[in-house]
């Protein structure tokens, strides 16, 4: 497996966990609405450079 692959899987799967530690701090009042909104959008960022890394690095 192509390092660029195993990365892009590993960005893919850290991009899908931040969302729900961020929903989980919301819940629990840790930080603000605002707060648990920027940490989604990281998540998605994170994950689609993951995908599109796993997309380039020629692996079907």
């Amino acid at each position: 497996m192509s390092m660029q692959y195993s990365t892009g899987r590993f960005l893919q799967l850290l991009g899908m966990l931040i969302l729900p530690i961020a929903m989980a701090g919301e819940i629990a009042e840790s930080h603000g609405l605002g707060r648990m909104l920027q940490w989604a959008v990281v998540g998605i960022v994170v994950f689609g450079i993951g995908w599109t890394m796993t997309q380039y690095s020629g692996k079907k």
